[in-house]
């Protein structure tokens, strides 16, 4: 089998997703993961929910305990759980680069800068995966709290911690006290976190060997 050095491109779920499905095809692959963020999970925040768990195998998140979801819920804190994940592939000795930025990609050469001792280097890879493009469809505003009326919303998961998480479309809600605030590009929140894992594997498994 053919060993491939692959550079992934981005901050969410599906990028570290990829680099654990290419490790799993693989695990004499190399893989470099170049993160603009300065700690995974850090930065805009996702829609966490789910219909079932677990939603990857278990090696690929790590030191997630206290989150772990138990029957009842149907949400988690998706930017611990990124944490986790690469966390987990850090472990399995890919190289993630954070607080680094693309400058240039040509065919197999990827012009980056960053943090340490990264300051304008090139870099030429077997693959190169660019998750950084987010498909603007429908905007969603989404909230975090404790004292949610499950009735007001439609589309709403709860956390093992006890908060819950809401998404909606339209005008702000300001009848609540949010522990939280986003917002979010996607067709529907309710699938948004098993897409972007489907989106993952699915690209790492366009690898021919």
């Amino acid at each position: 089998m053919v060993l491939r050095n692959i550079a992934i491109i981005g901050s969410n779920i599906d990028a570290y997703v990829c680099a654990h499905q290419i490790l799993d095809n693989n695990n004499n692959n190399t893989i470099t993961l170049i993160d603009e963020s300065a700690e995974a999970g850090f930065g805009e925040v996702p829609p966490g929910l789910f219909f079932k768990w677990p939603l990857i195998s278990e090696n690929w998140h790590s030191g997630f305990v206290q989150e772990t979801p138990n029957q009842s819920c149907s949400a988690i804190h998706h930017s611990l759980f990124l944490k986790s994940i690469a966390t987990s592939l850090s472990n399995r000795n890919a190289t993630i680069l954070l607080r680094t930025r693309v400058t240039k990609i040509s065919r197999d050469l990827i012009t980056f800068e960053g943090g340490g001792p990264i300051s304008n280097l090139t870099e030429s890879f077997d693959e190169i995966f660019d998750f950084r493009k987010v498909p603007k469809t429908q905007k969603w505003e989404g909230g975090i709290s404790t004292n949610i009326i499950e009735d007001n919303f439609e589309i709403i998961g709860t956390r093992v911690d006890g908060t819950i998480e809401v998404w909606w479309q339209g005008e702000e809600r300001n009848e609540l006290r949010w522990l939280q605030r986003m917002s979010w590009y996607c067709k529907d929140p309710r699938y948004a976190l098993e897409d972007m894992i489907v989106n993952g594997i699915k690209t790492a498994n366009t690898i021919k060997y």
